[in-house]
């Protein structure tokens, strides 16, 4: 597996639908905080 830090985000998700839960996991780390302010600006 290439180093998740390096990846590009379609690479990751490409990973990630395989299973690699590392790939999901920076993918998680990288949008986290964006995820975080849809839900707010959905939620009111």
């Amino acid at each position: 597996m290439a180093d998740a830090g390096l990846s590009t985000d379609a690479e990751l998700w490409q990973r990630a639908a395989g299973g690699d839960r590392a790939a999901f996991g920076k993918l998680f780390e990288r949008h986290v905080e964006a995820m975080g302010f849809v839900i707010q600006m959905a939620s009111g």
